[in-house]
């Protein structure tokens, strides 16, 4: 199940540093710098909105998120920071083989894409698996992607005895905001690869995108 191929409804929610709509995840502007490291046991986490919202897009389109997912969101003048706290009843079936960045191996996984200018066409991906390795792309054209755009970002993973839980910083100058001030588009996804389940912040439903068959 390709990412790329659901970016034609790409804006799942939206987040705002004012009034947000309803549903949306809300950035916190933050002063302090956020050591990535995957552990979420910074205070600034623990003090900030949570989305924990996420629905099964495959195999069962619209079912309740079996396994518990939070999502939250930081910035400062230079970096977005991203959090996704995965919860899983038997972390010790987590799956986290290695590979080279940009990688793609068969592991737990959250991909965050962002659609910095809110017009459902555009949108950077970055993915942390459970093992830590790292890939980004980006999305163009409703659903086209590229591999070859990169960008210089952080992320990290860490397991632990109730899930693992994913840390990312990117640059904000990365993303080419027209604007912070105003709602953008986020989507976070978590592949379970071992219960063949993918969970998503906002659903999309797999005929959005007429080209995925």
């Amino acid at each position: 199940m390709k990412f790329r191929a659901l970016a034609v409804t790409f804006l799942a929610a939206s987040l705002a540093t004012a009034a947000e709509p309803v549903g949306a995840v809300r950035a916190t502007r933050i002063q302090e710098r956020v050591t990535i490291d995957g552990r979420l046991d910074e205070g600034v986490w623990s003090s900030t909105p949570v989305f924990s919202g996420f629905v099964e897009s495959f195999p069962e389109a619209g079912k309740a998120a079996d396994f518990n997912t939070e999502a939250r969101v930081l910035y400062d003048d230079t970096f977005l920071y991203v959090s996704v706290k995965c919860d899983d009843p038997h972390p010790e079936f987590i799956i986290r083989n290695l590979g080279r960045r940009d990688s793609t191996p068969f592991a737990d996984l959250v991909e965050v894409a962002i659609d910095s200018n809110a017009d459902q066409r555009t949108a950077y991906v970055f993915a942390v698996n459970a093992a830590g390795v790292l890939r980004d792309l980006l999305i163009y054209a409703d659903f086209n992607s590229t591999d070859t755009w990169d960008a210089v970002w952080n992320g990290a993973s860490s397991v632990g005895p109730t899930g693992w839980s994913v840390e990312v910083a990117i640059p904000i100058r990365a993303l080419r905001f027209s604007s912070v001030d105003k709602p953008w588009g986020l989507q976070i996804r978590r592949t379970v690869p071992r219960t063949h389940q993918v969970f998503d912040s906002k659903l999309i439903p797999r005929d959005a995108n007429p080209n995925n068959p």
